[in-house]
């Protein structure tokens, strides 16, 4: 990159920041609202990134295609498994002397929960760091679960199912988001099927589970829960 081209980067990046801070018009009412640069830091970052990578063939096609794999050999695994175990576990714990339409209400109040939750769960994770936020979600997603095992009553377990889908219902979401921060809007497709693809292996794993408890092949019910 020649020095010309250099310094026009540096040009258009300071003209984006002071655009930035002016006052932005609302064309639906009229109203204003200022953006400015909460971390001016952040400005050298993107600077020294334009300066480095500005320009078409900046960044080696083999040099990308291993960073491309690398990252496909972490973050895809780690997004994969953490979908198939919350999609795939969403049965209701068995075993509590249900009766009439308590179970079926188990397996459809989770959904409650979830709606109700999903867009204010959103609202807050774009206030929040993304992982930070969806790990947080996922904790307590395992320990409601397991304070499933524990459910005495119909009622109990009712409102652990309600909690559970509450917290499940950033999942996709967040996913969603993570694979946008790490591929390209050409890569984003075939990772996104991919990770969604554990799904059905989840789904799987708990027929499998379903399927010994229904013939009998697993005798205690506190084993499986444990």
């Amino acid at each position: 990159m020649s020095d010309m081209d250099a310094d026009k980067i540096k040009t258009s990046v300071k003209m984006i920041e002071h655009d930035l801070r002016q006052p932005l018009e609302r064309e639906a009412d009229g109203s204003t609202f200022s953006r400015t640069f909460q971390d001016k830091d952040h400005t050298s970052f993107y600077e020294e990134a334009l300066e480095r990578y500005g320009a078409d063939g900046a960044i080696d096609p083999a040099a990308e295609r291993r960073l491309r794999r690398k990252i496909d050999l972490i973050i895809l695994p780690l997004l994969g498994i953490c979908y198939a175990a919350i999609f795939g576990i969403k049965k209701p714990v068995t075993g509590l002397n249900l009766h009439g339409t308590q179970y079926s209400w188990l397996s459809s109040i989770f959904y409650f929960g979830w709606l109700a939750w999903a867009i204010p769960s959103n609202l807050i994770m774009q206030k929040c760091p993304p992982a930070t936020y969806l790990s947080f979600n996922i904790i307590m997603w395992g320990l409601l679960l397991m304070a499933q095992a524990g459910s005495k009553k119909f009622v109990d377990i009712a409102v652990l199912r309600v909690l559970s889908g509450a917290f499940e219902a950033i999942a996709d979401p967040a996913f969603m988001l993570i694979t946008t921060m790490w591929y390209t809007r050409e890569e984003q497709p075939i990772r996104i099927s991919a990770w969604y693809m554990f799904n059905g292996v989840g789904v799987a794993a708990g027929g499998l589970f379903g399927y010994a408890i229904g013939r009998e092949m697993i005798h205690s019910l506190l084993y499986l829960r444990i």
